[in-house]
């Protein structure tokens, strides 16, 4: 899925960190909201990945964008 986002331009992975972002054109229409992952890494450093999380409004938007309803 994440794969068909990035394609029709919803979302990108960040260069530097790869984190997967809402396109400007999306951001801040209230399609995802942001929720962060903490791990440590091999040199016990903490790392936060963070990463988009659909919301109701951004769920419908998909299926309509799948459809068809909505073009890219």
């Amino acid at each position: 899925m994440h794969h068909y986002l990035i394609d029709v331009g919803f979302l990108f992975r960040e260069r530097n960190t790869y984190e997967l972002k809402l396109c400007k054109r999306y951001a801040g229409l209230g399609y995802a909201k942001t929720r962060s992952h903490f791990r440590y890494n091999s040199k016990g450093d903490l790392i936060e990945t963070r990463f988009p999380v659909r919301t109701k409004k951004g769920q419908e938007f998909i299926i309509n964008l799948i459809k068809g309803n909505i073009k890219h």
